[in-house]
């Protein structure tokens, strides 16, 4: 009774955050998909440039939000 009521939950949540991200998509009139034309134009230098200034930020947001739920819970 309870796996049956977990994989029904699950299932629903993925389905309401795949939704949520075509919404945001659409709503930003595909922003991302340009962003990701124009990296193309960039030389190789430039895009490990890039890569490198993004892990940073990603990998900074990612342990302030282990930290965050930490403190949380």
């Amino acid at each position: 009774m309870l796996t049956n009521l977990n994989y029904i939950l699950w299932f629903f949540t993925t389905l309401i955050v795949s939704f949520i991200g075509l919404y945001l998509l659409f709503y930003n009139k595909l922003s991302s998909l340009k962003v990701i034309s124009k990296c193309k134009k960039i030389s190789k230098e430039n895009i490990k440039l890039l890569n490198i200034s993004l892990a940073g930020k990603i990998g900074v947001g990612s342990i302030s939000g282990i930290a965050i739920s930490i403190i949380i819970g």
